[in-house]
């Protein structure tokens, strides 16, 4: 019975384990068995008994802890090689035979090193202690030994442990997140009940910046948008996070730091979570704002507007032409040029909704030309090319 334990015991210690006078044959004449630890024989049980009919049982053990060392060792290789990596594992034996719950009491601890022994030449340190069994060995003929063990789990698996008989397994406090974000501990096996709050509404989205336009000149243009609200700068109430890019991902420009609504890490999607594009719309989840992003249309500054005001395309009727931080927000400097993501069109002159800001402003409005990001106005009456977005967030 005690070696069984004992077998048990240097098991989960992921070394083999050794008993008996044919095993100690083998093990000297194996060197790859090493290291290894060997329970010496014979062993000895004293028994105390008691008025009850059980016993208490006492077994004085000696275990050898084995590790290979060679013959031409300094004291100090035999030391760093042998003597230290068996009194770590004697300590670990000790520890384990003190939570096994076969034991109930470890008495008479001792050790003595060794080094260069027998013909395959050993070091290692032999353990000597006293193990006392629980009581629970009736000397009747209908004797049973009960080491069972019992298991933990929680419903969904993800909590498993082990408890042994007699013993108390204390379970672990959980952490509680609120709607309003603040975290508290509980003990487990406690029902809970979220405070009533306001509940996380979506991601606060990095609109472009405000231009600074005020004068409107006709409809449908940059200050228009802003005195009548279009832009919508107010972020969502109790936001999930704010979308933010990952200044760390190889492509910094195109990688968020959070995923967007889709799962993914994208700053680019269609409206699938995608990159098909498969309808020429994009969403660019750093701004929440939507594309349109195909060939675009080329006219005068006046039919630009009209045309983004009137337009349904994929069945959404709130277009507009972007205004110059709009498209500056997704323009990517790289290699030289100023690249329309996420095709990396280079395209011509981009119309913008925003007015030049002096006398000219009604005749002349902001142009962007995306090959070398240059910012100039433009005579109205000019024909460019249209860029339409919306709110899609």
């Amino acid at each position: 019975m005690i070696i069984s334990i004992v077998n048990e015991i240097v098991t989960d210690m992921s070394l083999p384990f050794y008993h008996g006078s044919a095993q100690f044959q083998n093990l000297i004449a194996d060197e790859q068995t090493l290291p290894a630890i060997y329970l010496d024989q014979p062993i000895t049980a004293n028994y105390n008994l008691s008025q009850s009919g059980y016993t208490s049982a006492t077994y004085p053990i000696n275990v050898l802890f084995l590790f290979k060392s060679e013959l031409d060792w300094t004291p100090e290789q035999h030391d760093t090689n042998c003597i230290q990596l068996a009194e770590a594992k004697i300590r670990e034996f000790i520890n384990r035979c003190e939570a096994n719950p076969a034991f109930d009491l470890i008495t008479n601890i001792s050790s003595t090193e060794f080094i260069n022994l027998f013909d395959c030449n050993v070091s290692g340190k032999t353990l000597s202690l006293t193990l006392q069994v629980n009581n629970q060995y009736s000397v009747c003929a209908d004797a049973s030994i009960d080491l069972t063990r019992g298991t933990v789990v929680n419903s969904d698996g993800s909590y498993n442990n082990v408890v042994g008989m007699g013993n108390t397994l204390e379970l672990a406090d959980i952490s509680v997140t609120d709607s309003d974000g603040s975290v508290s501990t509980l003990p487990a096996m406690t029902d809970v009940v979220c405070t009533a709050g306001v509940f996380p509404s979506g991601i606060a989205y990095q609109r472009p910046q405000i231009t600074g336009a005020t004068t409107s000149y006709r409809t449908g243009d940059d200050a228009w948008h802003l005195a009548n609200g279009t832009y919508d700068y107010t972020p969502p109430t109790n936001p999930i996070y704010l979308a933010e890019l990952d200044t760390t991902a190889l492509e910094p420009f195109k990688t968020l730091k959070n995923q967007n609504t889709f799962g993914n890490l994208e700053r680019f999607t269609d409206d699938l979570g995608t990159q098909i594009y498969a309808n020429n719309y994009v969403i660019d989840h750093l701004t929440g704002l939507g594309y349109y992003n195909s060939s675009p249309l080329t006219d005068i500054w006046d039919n630009c507007i009209d045309n983004a005001n009137a337009s349904t395309l994929l069945g959404f009727s709130d277009w507009r032409m972007t205004n110059i931080n709009e498209v500056l927000s997704f323009l990517e400097f790289e290699g030289g040029n100023f690249n329309q993501l996420p095709y990396n069109y280079t395209g011509n002159v981009i119309w913008t909704s925003t007015a030049r800001y002096d006398v000219f402003a009604s005749t002349y409005k902001q142009l962007v030309y995306p090959p070398y990001g240059i910012l100039n106005p433009g005579l109205i009456t000019q024909n460019r090319d249209l860029r339409i977005c919306r709110n899609h967030f």
